[in-house]
């Protein structure tokens, strides 16, 4: 019985270790098997996540790994999207015929945390941010596996004819977009700032969760910006204007007489400047807020009527004003 006993807690303790061993590549990726000299491919299927073929393509996905910079011929891209979590995503104008791309940090990247990208059969460009969190024992160290990466992208002037949608979707990264646009312009973020000037298309949407939002020079037929506690300030010509916020002040300035504005915040205060000349007529509900307007009309404490109020304005707050200014 002795005898017996013996084995069966040498035969448990063996278990044991095998399984804490399993447990260890699972969770770590390290093959801790390497050490006694077993080097065998099944274990190399747990420890190596992500398999390339020579010229850095993920075989199961279709993603590239840049190591250094990546340039993507922009005849028959239709669609930009970009994925990014820290640091800050930068797109300018470029010149040839061609998209290139790169990031930068401050310290050496590895394999596992280099960006990827994809182009899907549609002609739709995709750039992802990759951080290295296989590790779990890591995931609360974000400073090791997830580090601050700038991307920069040179778009060349003749993909904006042909450009449908841009969209770039962040974490805590800043965007700073400049000359770069598709028919549709989506930038959106969830702490950082927004900053994009230079740009000509149908449809503007921007938004974030904390940080400033800032469009300058633009010109679209409709514009949309939601920000929770951060400032909005947006100047161009829009027909169709949305801005919402709810501590932020909103400053809106246009070269032109908008069809139609609607901007909403909380306890932020409401600036409008128009051109000398405009025609339009606006409404403020608000609790504690006041109303004032440079434009010679019928003013009264929540509505004013500039000529024959052609334009319609809406504009509501809690305790915030509204200032209708001439530009």
């Amino acid at each position: 019985m002795k005898a017996a006993g013996i084995i069966r807690i040498i035969v448990g303790l063996v278990i044991a270790v095998l399984l804490t061993a399993i447990l260890v590549v699972l969770l770590t990726g390290n093959n801790i098997f390497s050490r006694f000299g077993w080097n065998n491919d099944w274990i190399d299927r747990f420890t190596d996540r992500t398999t390339y073929s020579s010229g850095g393509v993920n075989e199961d996905s279709n993603d590239v790994m840049v190591s250094d910079k990546a340039s993507v011929d922009a005849t028959n891209i239709k669609k930009i999207k970009i994925d990014w979590v820290a640091g800050s995503v930068n797109l300018r104008v470029g010149t040839g015929n061609e998209i290139v791309f790169s990031e930068s940090s401050y310290r050496n990247l590895t394999d596992k945390q280099k960006m990827r990208y994809s182009i899907s059969d549609s002609g739709v460009l995709e750039i992802h941010f990759r951080a290295d969190l296989d590790n779990i024992f890591n995931w609360f160290r974000l400073d090791a596996n997830m580090p601050e990466k700038t991307l920069t992208v040179d778009v060349p002037a003749s993909l904006m004819a042909q450009l449908e949608k841009l969209e770039i979707e962040t974490v805590s990264s800043n965007i700073d977009l400049s000359g770069v646009y598709g028919t549709k312009t989506d930038l959106s973020t969830v702490s950082g700032a927004i900053h994009c000037a230079d740009i000509s298309t149908q449809e503007v949407e921007l938004s974030t969760t904390s940080g400033a939002i800032v469009c300058e020079n633009t010109t679209a037929d409709k514009i949309e910006i939601d920000n929770v506690s951060g400032s909005i300030l947006a100047e161009g010509e829009f027909q169709q204007v949305k801005a919402d916020t709810v501590s932020g002040e909103i400053k809106l300035a246009f070269a032109n007489q908008p069809e139609n504005i609607s901007a909403h915040s909380v306890s932020g205060n409401i600036q409008i400047a128009l051109p000398e000349g405009a025609n339009f007529s606006a409404k403020l509900d608000t609790v504690s807020g006041t109303l004032s307007c440079a434009f010679a009309g019928t003013l009264g404490s929540d509505l004013v009527v500039v000529g024959d109020g052609e334009a319609v304005y809406r504009f509501s707050t809690v305790s915030g004003n509204l200032e209708i200014e001439k530009n």
